[in-house]
């Protein structure tokens, strides 16, 4: 009797072990470090890329950088951004670097080549950004989603600027800066 409580407590021990690895596992695995940086965009006169030529309304440039940790939080500002225009005459495009997964947006795009777009490319300065140009292919805004430190709809200037560019107003902010997740754009992460 008193070895079989043993091991009752054994088993009991080794279960609550376990759940506790299980636990510590599941919730830690996707956090890592996570320090503030900040980010400066200038772009006085880039060219539109040769792949607007044509076409109509306005073209979101979406900056994507392989491995960031920023790339989570960015996503879904993304999507809330295109879901509220969706309606509009809106074309996304994506200069990556490295590869895009699979499904990575589950809507279109186009996906800008960095040879031919190399005046854009070597302005990034960071990942993530965005680039928006008008329905005349001039550079309306390049800069981060946000300037604060979190990254959402809600702190976004990225929305005053297409509902000016949709009200047919000119917007040039080409010169921007941002205090939050940032991974340089010319070093891997991960």
């Amino acid at each position: 009797m008193y070895v079989q409580h043993w091991k009752i407590i054994a088993l009991l021990s080794l279960w609550a072990l376990l759940t506790a690895l299980t636990f510590w596992w599941y919730q830690f695995r996707q956090i890592q470090p996570f320090a503030q940086t900040n980010a400066f965009f200038a772009a006085a006169d880039l060219p539109a890329p040769p792949e607007f030529s044509g076409l109509p309304g306005l073209k979101l440039v979406h900056f994507w950088r392989e491995g960031c940790l920023c790339n989570p939080a960015n996503l879904e500002h993304l999507r809330e951004l295109l879901s509220e225009y969706r309606t509009s005459d809106l074309h996304l495009f994506v200069v990556a670097s490295g590869k895009l997964p699979s499904h990575w947006l589950n809507t279109s795009y186009t996906t800008l080549d960095k040879n031919t777009n190399a005046g854009l490319v070597s302005a990034i300065p960071s990942a993530p950004g965005l680039a928006i140009w008008d329905t005349n292919n001039r550079l309306a805004y390049f800069g981060p989603y946000s300037v604060g430190p979190t990254c959402s709809a809600r702190n976004s200037v990225i929305g005053l600027v297409l509902d000016s560019l949709l009200a047919g107003q000119n917007t040039e902010l080409t010169t921007m800066a941002g205090n939050g997740c940032f991974c340089d754009w010319n070093t891997k992460q991960g």
